[in-house]
Parts: structure tokens; sequence; C-alpha cells
């Protein structure tokens, strides 16, 4: 056997010292200040997927939760009335959740048929509002006492649409648009119960505007149209700087006072114009309302008595491609990137090439670096288009869409469908 060995001769193995290291030393790999993260979180679009998309990134870490929920809250949809039902009650116990709202959007709802005592309760949650939209939702929804009910609490509105309601009177909304006159943007579809002298009243109340949108969804709109000559006057005479105006299926617009109304200010300004549906204006005089406009973007004369000799008229001076500074004015404006003339049955192949000739001549001289004309139900055209493709690149024909919305190429979003109240309540924490 092995002599033993003595105590002091075992050697006990040293324990290796772990260098003390602070665990919170260093960026998370999540971790960004809160200015980057709400830099970040801007740039998520408002669409129908806004509500999980901020939920999403509330769950990434705990500093990005207060920047997402915030703008969860700050833009607001629906489309039930029990999504609307949940707000309510979970503003009732956290107001400063209301007072984050800066847009709302009511679209595509369902419920009961006569919800204005809820929405009540939903506009006095919400002072901050500055774009209210609703649309697609029972016609009944939103009558004078819910109107009487905002104007006094949203005192910051600058965007409005009303689409399709019955219960909204002139009297009131005259009211209320008084205490709106700082308003930029203002949509009135179908909206039955105003006057064409309320109109006029209205059109007074807001000199900043700069959209104005009055349309019917049917082509052949007898009942309830009010839009008339009246507001035409109006607008010259009390909106100079407009940039927008959409007319659509208004059947009691006439030649002269529109002409008489683009021989103001506001046509130097005027970028989108749509007169789609006003059939009784003639082809000429759409035309020299066109040339008024030197400014315009977008153009619509769908659906109306736009013709040959309308497009002969504007084709007929043409600015040579070496006039880079404007100097000699063409009848049509240099920097129209949208033309749609659907549904135009007496536009013919000819006039259209010299009319079409003249926007190309527009990207040649690189005013523009792309223009689309919308064709739609005008196959003859569209068969001998390729010709003039080859010619202009960047001249483009749709014969698929009627025309473009104005929505689109501003790049404001409107939600088909609002999202659920749901998603919200979620990630708060509540039940």
């Amino acid at each position: 056997m092995p002599p033993k060995r003595a105590a002091q001769d075992v050697q006990v193995p040293k324990k290796k010292k772990r260098r003390k290291t602070n665990r919170n030393s260093g960026p998370k790999g999540n971790h960004l200040p809160v200015e980057v993260v709400e830099v970040l979180v801007g740039f998520i679009r408002v669409g129908t997927t806004y509500s999980k998309d901020m939920l999403s990134l509330a769950r990434v870490e705990q500093s990005w939760t207060t920047t997402a929920l915030t703008m969860l809250y700050t833009n607001v949809q629906f489309s039930t009335s029990k999504a609307i039902e949940s707000y309510v009650e979970l503003v009732t116990k956290k107001p400063m959740l209301g007072k984050l709202a800066r847009t709302m959007f009511l679209v595509s709802m369902n419920g009961p048929p006569n919800c204005n005592e809820l929405l009540t309760h939903l506009v006095g949650f919400c002072p901050n509002i500055t774009s209210f939209y609703i649309s697609k939702s029972p016609s009944q929804w939103m009558d004078d006492d819910v109107l009487n009910a905002m104007y006094p609490k949203m005192k910051n509105l600058t965007r409005l649409t009303f689409r399709n309601r019955e219960l909204v009177h002139g009297k009131a909304f005259i009211k209320a648009c008084k205490e709106w006159r700082q308003l930029s943007y203002l949509d009135l579809t179908d909206v039955l119960n105003i006057d064409e002298h309320q109109y006029v009243e209205i059109l007074k109340c807001f000199p900043q505007l700069k959209v104005f949108r009055a349309a019917h969804q049917s082509y052949n709109c007898t009942s309830g149209d009010h839009i008339s000559d009246s507001c035409l006057r109006a607008i010259a005479l009390h909106i100079p700087n407009l940039k927008a105006l959409e007319f659509v299926n208004c059947p009691r617009i006439s030649n002269a006072p529109l002409l008489n109304c683009f021989a103001t200010k506001m046509a130097q300004s005027l970028e989108y114009l749509t007169l789609s549906g006003c059939r009784q204006v003639s082809g000429i005089i759409l035309a020299k309302v066109i040339e008024a406009c030197p400014a315009l973007r977008f153009v619509n004369v769908s659906r109306s008595a736009f013709n040959d000799a309308a497009l002969t008229y504007l084709a007929g001076v043409r600015a040579p491609l070496n006039d880079p500074h404007n100097e000699i004015p063409q009848r049509i404006g240099r920097y129209i990137t949208r033309f749609a003339l659907s549904h135009c049955i007496n536009v013919t192949m000819n006039p259209f090439h010299a009319f079409a000739k003249v926007l190309g001549s527009n990207i040649q001289r690189g005013d523009v670096h792309t223009c689309i004309i919308y064709l739609q139900k005008q196959l003859t055209i569209y068969r001998r288009w390729k010709r003039l493709e080859k010619k202009y690149p960047g001249l483009l024909l749709d014969s698929i869409r009627e025309a473009f919305k104005i929505d689109q190429v501003t790049g404001v979003f409107v939600p088909e469908a609002g999202a659920e109240y749901a998603d919200h309540k979620e990630a708060d924490g509540t039940n």
C-alpha cells in the first residue's frame, strides 16, 4: 500500500474567482431612447391593421410600450357599436386616454339603427380630436344632438367628413361651423338635409378651407340635391386659397356660374379638380375651367359632357420643348399627373391623340415624370395606345379604374373598416 500523505501535504484545488459583472451594464437588444422610438413608431401608416401593429410594437420592450399605446389611442377606429361601448367604458375610468385621441374613424359600422346617445357620450370624452370621419354606417347615426355635443368639446377640429347622414340638418350644422372656422377639409357627401342657402352660410364660415367635397353617390340624383350655382358664388367670394374642389353628380351646376367662379383668385391655387357626373356643363366650358387653373395636377371629368371639342381646345396651344421657364403658356397645365375622362362617350381617337401629345410634351420637358390618363370603357382608344406609349415614356393609360380618389393622390388614409376596440382593451390590460 502506498504511504499515507500528511494532511498538510494535501493540496486542495483553488476555486477560480469569478469576475463580478454588472448584468445591467451595456445596452439591451431592443432598448432605444424614447425619442428614437417615437420616430420609428411615427412611420407606421394609419391603416386597417394599425391597432395590431401598435400592439405588436407595445410588446417589443418596456421602453416601447408607452409610445406605442399613445399612438394607438391617438388614432381611434371603430367598426361596431360594441367597440364604442368598450371605449366609452374605458375612458370613463381613464379620461386621459380619451384626451390622447386626435383622429376618429367610424367606418363600416354595424349595430342598432339609432346609436346617437352613445355617440354623444363618445365625443364628450375626446376634446382634442382634429379629424373626424363617419361613413358606411347606419344613416340615422349622427344627428343634431350629437353635433351639438361635438362643437363645444372639439375646438381643434380641422378635418370633417360626413357621408350619408340623414339626421344632420342645416341649422345645427351652421351653428357648429361657426365654432370650427379653422377647418381646412370638409366633405359633405349625401348629407340630405342641408339646403342650398344653408350651404352658402356654411361656406362663408371657412375662409381657410383647402379641400371642399360635395358629392352624390347616385349618378341619377334627383331628390336631396342642394348643390347649386349659389355654392359656386360663395366659394369664389369667401374661399380664395382652395386647393381641391370636388363636385360629383351635381346636376344643378350650370355653365356661366361655373366659368365665373374660376375667373377669380381661387383658380390660381387649385391643384385638384373633380367635376364628374356634372352632365349639364358643356365640354367647352369644362375645357375653359381647366385652362383657368395653371397649377392643376389632378383632373377628373368622367361621366360628363367632356368631348372632342374640349380636347381640341386644350390641345390647341402647346408650349415648345425648349421653354423650361413657362414663358409661353399652354391651355392645359404643365403639371398634370392624373387626368380622368372615363365614360365620356363623345371622345374619339384623333382629338384624344392631339390632347395626349400635350401631356406627353410635359413629360419630355421635365415638368412631370409620369402622367396617367383614365379611360374606362374607351376600348377603341385603348387598342391604339401603344404608339403613344413608345413615343412618350411615362405617359400611361388606365382602362381598369374609372378615376383616382383625392385620398389616394394626397396620401390621406381613409379606412374601409375600423379596427375593433377589443384590441385597445387587450393592450391596456383591462377586462
